[in-house]
């Protein structure tokens, strides 16, 4: 799955991890766990509607 976080919000180190673990997750078979999805959530008010956005596409990717 290629998901380009750096064409959203290219300054934001937060949803680079998030897309690092992402790639993590759908690369070796590794879901994220229930905390993982709760901690991105939890960011930044400024970062959560992207980070919503990008966890609700993995959900939906991988049928969660």
């Amino acid at each position: 799955m290629t998901m380009r976080v750096i064409d959203v919000a290219p300054n934001e180190a937060p949803l680079a991890l998030l897309a690092k673990r992402l790639e993590q997750a759908c690369s070796a078979g590794e879901p994220l766990t229930e905390e993982e999805i709760r901690a991105f959530l939890e960011m930044d008010p400024n970062l959560r509607e992207t980070a919503k956005s990008i966890l609700r596409e993995y959900l939906t990717r991988t049928e969660r």
